[in-house]
């Protein structure tokens, strides 16, 4: 008897710490989110996203061990500080979300989650990652931005399956040689730390598709972004750029380009090699003149080039037909040339402080209007 009681207590044992399987995308989209997690332990084996979002909470009760089903738990915008170590029982669990909480520290209980492809901890308080992060190997997006970190820890470059890291809003100043290994990587933002130069691992990231530097104290743009060739959109505005190298002009994926609020004296003639350009923004410069390649950037959507030093607008904007908005406000133009009425999808044309007759003015709101021509600030 004793033999089968122990029997029966084994059996019982492994049923209920059995692995359940995991769904594929497909069948997980499907899936509800629930939202409450006393429904949830009604039927645990069947829940497999969990959010509880924005429910001020200050603690995760250890019943939430028991949703071993969970393959996404959302606990962003409470009042977390740490986890209860029953969550280390969610052996399914693929994400989850601790954005806008308290955490000073990243929660160990995560280490035992293998399974974890996302993890966002940003809009905390962490000061350090440690680097144990590095057995959580099918990581493909991790989230740090918005948080207090001074250093990455060497070992990052272990997650070779990263796609997406956000790191911005920060305290960096430089990063860990093996970011180089990242070779998955397709979107890096480093927006608002401490950066004087674009590291040079980051030009060994072939698959990088989106890049930002934004907002930091960078003074110019290396030879090395040539390397990035399928780099879709470059975010760099708001450093101490005095030049666009032409480089950058290299990238033929391009489609956005911001360049903004820097110190560029020059748009090279070479800016029209860029033919997949929707995107381009270069207002808050030093910039006098507008190259005639621009006419090439047929694909141009919107145009910002406000607050320069700009005194004349080239006729070969008009070839520019799929623009919907132009900014060249507060800039030293007298003259436009007539022929941006062609531009028959053009919406937004702002043109104030700006010292043009009210003529040409009146013409093109006559002739275009379909248009707002704002020409008062």
């Amino acid at each position: 008897m004793k033999r089968i009681l122990v029997g029966i207590v084994s059996l019982w044992y492994s049923l209920l710490f059995a692995q359940i399987p995991l769904l594929d995308s497909a069948a997980l989209a499907k899936q509800p989110w629930v939202d409450n997690l006393k429904e949830a332990l009604k039927n645990p084996e069947k829940v497999y996203k969990l959010t509880l979002s924005a429910n001020k909470l200050t603690h995760l009760p250890p019943e939430i061990g028991k949703l071993t089903a969970l393959q996404q738990l959302n606990l962003s915008y409470n009042e977390l500080s740490t986890l209860p170590a029953e969550i280390s029982q969610l052996k399914n669990l693929q994400a989850i979300i601790l954005t806008g909480n308290r955490f000073t520290e990243f929660p160990t209980q995560l280490y035992s989650l293998r399974k974890l492809q996302l993890i966002s901890l940003s809009e905390n308080s962490l000061t350090q990652i440690p680097i144990e992060i590095g057995v959580l190997s099918e990581l493909e997006w991790l989230g740090l931005g918005d948080n207090q970190l001074t250093e990455l820890p060497e070992n990052i470059g272990v997650l070779t399956k990263l796609k997406r890291l956000n790191i911005a809003n920060n305290q960096l100043k430089t990063l860990p040689k093996s970011i180089e290994n990242l070779t998955y990587l397709k979107e890096l933002s480093a927006t608002g730390n401490q950066f004087t130069e674009i590291p040079k691992e980051v030009f060994k990231l072939k698959n990088l598709q989106v890049l930002s530097f934004a907002h930091n104290q960078i003074k110019e743009i290396p030879d090395d972004i040539a390397n990035l060739k399928s780099l879709v959109k470059l975010y760099l505005f708001e450093n101490q750029i005095y030049e666009i190298n032409t480089a950058v002009c290299k990238l033929k994926k391009l489609q956005v380009l911001s360049l903004s609020n820097n110190q560029i004296k020059k748009i090279p003639e070479e800016i029209g090699e860029l033919t997949d350009l929707t995107w381009l923004g270069l207002n808050h410069n030093q910039c006098n003149y507008i190259p005639k390649s621009i006419g090439k950037l047929t694909k141009l959507d919107k145009l910002y080039l406000h607050n320069n030093l700009i005194y004349e607008v080239p006729v070969e904007i008009s070839k520019l037909t799929q623009l919907t908005k132009i900014n060249i406000s507060k800039n030293r133009i007298s003259t436009l040339p007539m022929e941006i009425s062609y531009l028959k999808k053009l919406r937004e044309f702002y043109i104030y402080d700006n010292p043009i007759l009210p003529a040409q003015i009146n013409y093109l709101k006559a002739v275009m209007p379909k248009c707002k021509i704002d020409d008062e600030p």
